[in-house]
């Protein structure tokens, strides 16, 4: 009974079960407070709280009960409005050989809906995030699919994809099909490295 009420107290506080994952590889198994408009965690140990930036930590995740998914998060150098490279914290929206990570587009909105807690898993309405896919060391932004990431997938899979988007009735236009098919394109390109082994 006592674990369950440190978990709640943790909860209503803004701070969460999570995984730390450190550049040696190192992972902790500890609470985290992930302020999206600072791009640091807080880990709080026992009595003691660490602050970590993106330099310092590979990645972490923790379960979110407001959208009641486990939330995973990575560190990533990159280079935002043209400004020098800089480590920063994505979350990861789709996983695999071909990732969709997403960034708040100012610190502006992410102070915003982490105070209300409206944020949205797969997609956004409201343009509160910059969407990128991320692929050979690579970052290109969604808006780009049709022209440059939907022909690389067409090129691998297109007979498999183009079934999949006329089942689904998805259409590369819409944010929600352009994450689904992305997604099906990580797990035909997972099962094929499967089916080799």
């Amino acid at each position: 009974m006592l674990f369950v009420a440190s978990i709640q107290l943790v909860q209503a506080q803004g701070w969460h079960a999570g995984l730390l994952i450190l550049p040696n590889n190192e992972q902790l198994e500890t609470n985290i407070l992930f302020d999206a408009s600072t791009d640091l965690i807080q880990v709080q140990t026992g009595t003691t709280i660490k602050v970590y930036s993106a330099r310092q930590v590979l990645a972490f995740q923790y379960f979110d009960p407001h959208t009641n998914v486990v939330r995973h998060y990575e560190s990533h150098l990159y280079a935002r409005n043209h400004a020098r490279k800089t480590r920063m914290f994505f979350e990861v929206v789709v996983a695999g050989e071909m990732k969709v990570l997403r960034r708040f587009k100012s610190w502006k909105q992410a102070r915003s809906v982490t105070a209300s807690h409206t944020d949205q898993l797969w997609y956004d309405s409201n343009n509160t995030y910059d969407y990128l896919v991320y692929t050979q060391n690579k970052f290109i932004p969604i808006k780009n699919f049709k022209k440059v990431i939907l022909p690389q997938l067409l090129q691998e899979y297109g007979d498999a994809l183009n079934a999949f988007m006329k089942k689904q009735q998805l259409t590369v236009f819409s944010q929600r099909g352009r994450l689904m098919v992305i997604n099906r394109y990580n797990v035909l390109k997972n099962a094929e490295a499967v089916a080799r082994f």
